[in-house]
């Protein structure tokens, strides 16, 4: 009724720019500090529960940033970050637990901002030398199936519907919206801010 309301009260929120939310869900990543041993510090991935109106948590004493739910609250996806700066993507049912897919990347390689869809696919940032390219990833099929390079370019923020990915990407000083058609590979802007 055009009224915001306070749900739940966040925790220490892990600082990687990711809130996720589904057609049940909200989901994020928060701090936990190990109470004698600073240097152990892990995270726990919290979901709010729309229809119970209640919270739960996902941990085993691990660093997991970025979670991802798919619209329809089947699948999630979040990183695990290693000490060595070493990262794997991993993609579970979200009702099971059920580990579906992993995928591991080299500490020289950073995946920004994976975002899981209902219709199997994967999509996120590879920065790798300086350079970003938006990678589409088959979890049910273990596969990539369409990667473009964007350069130097300040991309973000990548999101997947139908045959587009939607993402960040700047007009000079300022981001735009734009989509990448994966049918016939081309970059469309569909906002033109100020």
């Amino acid at each position: 009724n055009s009224k915001e309301r306070k749900l739940c009260l966040l925790g220490p929120i892990y600082p990687s720019n990711m809130l996720s939310a589904s057609d049940q869900f909200v989901v994020w990543s928060e701090i936990m500090y190990h109470p004698r041993w600073t240097q152990k510090q892990h995270t726990k991935l919290v979901f709010y529960d729309f229809k119970r109106n209640e919270k739960a948590i996902w941990t085993n004493n691990r660093k997991w940033i970025c979670p991802s739910i798919s619209s329809d609250s089947k699948y999630l996806s979040y990183l695990e970050l290693q000490n060595d700066g070493s990262s794997t993507l991993k993609i579970h049912e979200k009702e099971t637990k059920y580990l579906i897919d992993s995928i591991s990347f080299h500490s020289s390689i950073q995946v920004i901002q994976p975002r899981v869809s209902s219709n199997g696919l994967l999509s996120y940032i590879l920065l790798q030398h300086g350079h970003k390219q938006i990678v589409v990833y088959n979890y049910l099929q273990h596969k990539v199936i369409s990667k473009r390079d964007f350069g130097s370019n300040n991309i973000a923020s990548t999101f997947l519907h139908e045959d587009f990915v939607y993402f960040n990407l700047p007009v000079g000083p300022v981001d735009q919206i734009a989509r990448w058609n994966l049918k016939d590979n081309s970059i469309r802007y569909v906002t033109q801010s100020p």
